[in-house]
């Protein structure tokens, strides 16, 4: 994939104005976008691929574009929701992988690349827990059914 860059002149930017001409590269590593470009690279694909892939090609579930939404836009959110109970009772981490996933932000913005592809198009890896998913979706079943009882 090629990167096309390109110029917006906003009234409020000064930098027009100045005499010294830099080139792209030289503007990008003089504002420090080079860090930033693996990260974005990944969720790039995701934007790109997140209606034209997956087993609902075209229409991504509600559940699928709210947890593309979080992993995107709101990175607290997405770290609270893998140390939930209902994430670390489906995915076998270790202790100190979810630590680092916690601590460091760019290691969570790894994690979360790898976890959409996992989710949304299926391609695996993230480990699960063995029969986690049969196991959660019982306790589910379990407490519908107290809650239907209540009713």
């Amino acid at each position: 994939m090629e990167n096309i860059y390109f110029i917006v002149k906003e009234i409020h930017c000064r930098g027009h104005d100045e005499p010294h001409r830099l080139t792209v590269a030289e503007y990008r590593q003089q504002q420090g976008n080079d860090r930033y470009d693996e990260l974005n690279e990944k969720l790039r694909v995701h934007h790109s691929e997140k209606n034209t892939s997956g087993p609902t090609i075209g229409r991504p579930t509600d559940r699928s574009t709210q947890l593309f939404d979080m992993s995107s836009y709101d990175i607290d959110k997405i770290r609270n929701c893998i140390h939930s109970l209902g994430f670390v009772e489906i995915y076998d981490l270790s202790d100190q992988e979810l630590s680092n996933l916690f601590d460091d932000k760019n290691e969570l913005l790894r994690f979360t690349t790898r976890f959409l592809k996992q989710v949304l198009y299926g391609i695996m890896s993230v480990p699960m827990k063995p029969d986690a998913r049969e196991k959660r979706h019982m306790r589910m079943r379990a407490k519908m059914m107290v809650n239907q009882e209540l009713d």
